[in-house]
């Protein structure tokens, strides 16, 4: 059946099941992922990379605030970014199922909000010199690690969910970031001690064993891996997107520096992790 598919879902007339279906279906065969119900984005996965779907050149077109731009996650963040600066306290709740996309759609959201302030204007690390906007997308990896996990859906999956408060100076010039606050909660420690068939436990555990050195795996207790439940070996030759396991370590790192935290402080918390790991032999 052949069905129009607008841009906003509410210009089909009667939003049956069906004709929803289709019109999603239709944008997506486009390449055209975002599509508005009133307010509302519904983002469909394409599970590849488009081509300038993010690119600067995008980012530039929905930070002009031109009229009539299509729907997309910009737009959405534009719009927060905006009320913001017009002094209105604002929301975004991304929801779906596992795979959906809702990792990604934050970060992207995050992404466009710091472009989008004045770096000029905003605070700055009293160390590093970088403004809150900065350290905001700069550690995204930190929860990543801890909280994501490779799943059947999913090879990126948050396993936990998180409330993420901007405060905004919203008389400087842009709507400067003032400071961020992030509350986790419903954290799927279970993944730890029963990871699933075909699924990881948490990043962290793979990262650490394939990217840290010799003499941290000793002080970790992880070289040579010992018998461990928690981490079969089934699970361990399951592939991780984005460049691997060891790259993502790296990336990890980079983001503890970026928030400042003590090279002492860090290594507690990758021998922690070897604790954790160590525990599933007993």
């Amino acid at each position: 059946m052949a069905v129009d598919a607008p841009d906003d879902l509410t210009k089909l007339g009667k939003l049956s099941e069906t004709n929803v279906i289709e019109a999603l279906k239709a944008r997506l065969m486009q390449d055209t992922i975002y599509t508005a119900v009133n307010a509302m984005i519904v983002a469909v996965n394409p599970c590849t990379t488009i081509e300038g779907m993010y690119s600067d050149a995008t980012q530039r077109r929905y930070l002009s605030s031109a009229p009539d731009l299509p729907p997309h996650v910009y737009l959405t963040a534009a719009r927060v970014h905006r009320g913001v600066v017009q002094g209105r306290s604002q929301s975004v709740v991304i929801s779906g199922e596992s795979g959906a996309g809702k990792t990604e759609s934050f970060k992207r959201v995050i992404q466009f909000i710091s472009l989008a302030c004045s770096p000029a204007q905003a605070p700055r690390g009293p160390a590093a010199g970088r403004s809150i906007d900065q350290l905001l997308v700069e550690t995204v990896p930190v929860l990543e690690s801890f909280g994501n996990a490779s799943t059947v859906h999913n090879p990126n999956s948050s396993r936990f969910g998180k409330f993420v408060v901007l405060h905004f100076d919203a008389s400087a010039q842009g709507g400067a970031l003032h400071s961020v606050s992030v509350r986790t909660y419903l954290l799927e420690k279970t993944r730890v001690v029963r990871p699933g068939a075909n699924e990881r436990g948490f990043h962290i555990f793979y990262e650490l064993l394939r990217g840290g050195d010799d003499a941290l795996l000793q002080e970790c207790g992880l070289a040579p891996l010992p018998t461990t439940r928690y981490l079969p070996a089934s699970s361990m030759e399951i592939p991780r997107p984005g460049g691997g396991d060891d790259v993502l370590f790296g990336e990890l790192k980079k983001a503890l520096a970026a928030a400042e935290v003590a090279e002492a402080d860090v290594r507690e918390v990758f021998k922690t992790v070897g604790s954790i790991a160590l525990l599933g032999g007993v």
